[in-house]
């Protein structure tokens, strides 16, 4: 009986560490979309100001 417990407790903790792993790759992929988003921004600014002058 203890050996089945544990093995629980081993794949609820390999669940929750997926889980996590999961939404820590979402929050990098969100930063990267951010910061991609953000050069092309500045690149367009750059752009239009010189397009200005």
């Amino acid at each position: 009986m203890p050996s089945i417990m544990t093995d629980s407790a081993l794949f609820s903790f390999l669940d929750l560490q997926k889980d996590v792993m999961v939404i820590f790759n979402n929050l990098v992929d969100t930063l990267n979309i951010l910061s991609t988003s953000f050069v092309l921004l500045n690149f367009i600014r750059f752009l239009a100001f010189n397009q200005i002058e």
